[in-house]
């Protein structure tokens, strides 16, 4: 063998026996068209690569901006897996798309690759070699591209698989059918410790569906995978040089938070607000992530105004993870107190004492739609209490009677529509409640219709978007995320989500407007 042979293939063996050195022989396609190689430390693809490849384990979630070459470094890591690991079986998922473009661009990035290898030196013997399929003759491993169903049917077909070592998806936000196609996909991983891979990237679109989920229960910690999200000034190329004198200084309060918070510099603020103008806020936000709660909240028209929602978000979700919690926690879980009722002062009657209000959204308790409700002072709107699961209505009238009774006879209204008939009826009946909310017709329980419905969610928005309405419940703040608009002009829900909290809160905001009248029941006494 020539002194150049045993060169390349010395060379060859050091790169396969570490991912970041086989990344540095592998060719790629640059946003300009060129071919350069895939090196980690190079300013394009760099900073975000470096920082996953350090922090990446078997089963991983990646929210991402656009353009950062992620897709690119994991499909090389695909191919690194397929030539490195006995009987691999490697998936590649895309978006299905009229033309299958996204199909198309996988496929000719594999190519490239595959071509850089053969140029180095590295014998690739393929039995198969498609546009979607690649098979090593002299090796039992397989590296295949399969496009997301663009109809639930052609979903379930895509989603059956035979056994899958490492599982590529790539864009799955932009899934038209994800759960159809992936939830049958994804049980033919074996375990973590059969040397199984998942790769879940994406960037962000809209606060639903299967990508926002795992996102969200990683974030959270639930489950197995780590959540990896990445900020578009963490990219050092999104910037634009300042011209001669030229000052950018921050114009509002998001803008001074990226500078004197986030340490964004001012040709990354120049390079921002030029994006801003050629897409607007809302697609910016999406498209290159600022927050993790803010680029699922752009996506869509929520009716809430979703900067507000997200900085919520953003701090009861620091605040839960520097150690706050509810005061308590009853009924596994459905019943998270966040203020207890102070029983020197909260005696209904006396002068300065407190008064609760109890606002409930009911339902059936079948498994389907959760019941929620929520306990706020009335005169200062502090939120006491979040009631939030499956409840039947007696079972549920029960809760709200004792919580009404611990909360110094505090009034209720409940959303009398549907089941909360039979709520109002058990807590007449058999609890003997006396303190319950009227409405101006002179029957118990809060209408919810036509007339009511929009005036009282247009009044706890606007006490949400001037910042007189707070929570530091996350659950009711991830459901005003997905209230939207829809085509027809309702406010709802988005499909999917639910909205127990958010109705409950409304009608809670809409009775606490109400002029209030004081019931002297010594509860305490």
């Amino acid at each position: 063998m020539s002194d150049d042979r045993v060169k390349r293939a010395e060379l060859l063996a050091w790169a396969l026996a570490r991912f970041e050195r086989f990344a540095g022989i592998v060719d790629i396609v640059t946003k300009g068209g060129a071919r350069q190689k895939l090196r980690l430390d190079h300013q394009e693809f760099g900073t975000i690569q470096r920082r996953y490849c350090a922090s990446r384990t078997a089963r991983d979630v990646v929210c991402k901006p656009r353009q950062v070459g992620f897709t690119t470094l994991e499909q090389a890591r695909d191919i690194y897996h397929f030539l490195t690991v006995p009987g691999a079986r490697v998936l590649a998922t895309c978006q299905s798309l009229t033309g299958n473009d996204p199909y198309k661009l996988l496929s000719n990035n594999y190519r490239v690759m595959f071509e850089s290898l053969q140029r180095a030196g590295l014998a690739l013997r393929f039995r198969t070699e498609t546009q979607g399929e690649w098979t090593l003759a002299d090796r039992d491993a397989s590296l295949r591209i399969v496009e997301a169903g663009a109809s639930e049917k052609a979903a379930v077909k895509k989603g059956r698989a035979g056994t899958i070592s490492r599982l590529h998806l790539t864009e799955t936000a932009y899934y038209e059918y994800a759960d159809d196609t992936l939830n049958a996909m994804l049980e033919c991983v074996p375990s973590t410790e059969h040397g199984s891979e998942i790769v879940n990237e994406s960037t962000p679109y809209g606060a639903a569906g299967f990508f926002y989920r795992a996102c969200m229960a990683a974030g959270a910690g639930e489950g197995a995978y780590r959540l990896h999200f990445y900020r578009w000034y963490e990219q050092p190329e999104y910037a634009t040089p300042l011209g001669e004198g030229e000052r950018v200084e921050p114009r509002d309060d998001f803008e001074r938070m990226l500078c004197e918070e986030r340490g964004v510099s001012a040709e990354q603020l120049k390079w921002y607000r030029a994006k801003v103008l050629e897409k607007g806020p809302q697609k910016t936000h999406q498209e290159y992530p600022t927050d993790l709660d803010t680029c699922f909240l752009s996506s869509g028209r929520g009716f809430f105004d979703g900067g507000v929602t997200g900085r919520m978000l953003t701090d009861v979700r620091g605040r839960r993870d520097a150690g706050e919690r509810p005061v308590e926690e009853r009924d596994h879980g459905r019943v998270k107190v966040w203020m207890l009722p102070d029983a020197d002062v909260g005696r209904v009657g006396v002068g300065g004492g407190r008064e609760y209000i109890i606002a409930a959204d009911t339902s059936e308790g079948g498994g389907g739609d959760p019941s929620g409700a929520v306990v706020r002072e009335r005169l200062t709107g502090e939120l006491a209490c979040v009631v939030s699961g499956q409840y039947q209505p007696w079972e549920l009238a029960a809760r709200l009677a004792q919580l009404g009774e611990e909360y110094f006879g505090a009034l209720i209204a409940v959303e009398r529509n549907n089941h909360g008939h039979a709520v109002l009826q058990a807590l007449v009946r058999e609890h003997s409640y006396g303190n319950l909310y009227v409405h101006s017709d002179g029957k118990n329980g809060w209408p919810t219709n036509l007339v009511t419905r929009p005036t009282m969610l247009d009044a706890l928005e606007d006490a949400h978007r001037r910042g007189l309405w707070t929570t530091p419940d996350l659950a009711t703040l991830e459901q005003m995320k997905d209230f939207i608009i829809t085509e027809t002009g309702k406010a709802e829900a988005k499909r999917g989500s639910h909205d127990d909290l958010v109705m409950a809160e409304a009608i809670c905001w809409a009775v606490r407007q109400l002029p209030g009248r004081r019931v002297d029941w010594a509860w305490h006494e």
